[in-house]
């Protein structure tokens, strides 16, 4: 049987809010430069908006998830710059679930809202899909292949 390696790729949805939240607050800010004739509350905005949105694009662009062989591999990155790479067998998967973070979760910014993940309970270990970060006929792909090498795992529809 050929074994399947690639990578899932990165879809542009998680990026599309932040330049109309910051439009929306940036006219605000143009509006009240033109008003008091202060440009400084705008160009601060203008300033740290592009700053937050290209660190929001690094860290997304980290956030990994490739299958070699029978592994699948995440890898995340940290404030610090450290790389974690999390790698599941595929023949130790003990279960694949369709979930959504709760309150605590979200707030703690610690995994994905809607996410397929992927768990490990032998070595407490799991791998979360972000269905908003990649591109669906890819993850679909994943899917299909943990589903034709373990037929006894039961795969949520995405």
């Amino acid at each position: 049987m050929e074994q399947a390696n690639f990578k899932l790729r990165h879809s542009i949805e998680p990026y599309i809010g932040l330049p109309v939240i910051f439009g929306i607050i940036g006219i605000f800010a143009a509006y009240i430069g033109f008003t008091k004739n202060d440009w400084g509350g705008f160009i601060s905005i203008l300033v740290a908006f592009v700053l937050l949105f290209i660190a929001t694009v690094i860290f997304g662009l980290r956030y990994r998830i490739w299958l070699t062989a029978n592994t699948i591999h995440m890898q995340t990155s940290t404030w610090n710059n450290r790389r974690n790479i999390t790698s599941i067998n595929i023949s130790e998967i003990s279960s694949i679930a369709n979930e959504t973070s709760d309150m605590h979760t979200l707030a703690k910014l610690g995994r994905p809202f809607r996410r397929i993940a992927v768990y490990d309970q032998k070595h407490q270990k799991y791998i979360d899909i972000s269905l908003k970060h990649f591109v669906r006929s890819d993850i679909k792909k994943l899917l299909q292949e943990i589903h034709k090498q373990r037929p006894d795992i039961s795969i949520p529809a995405n």
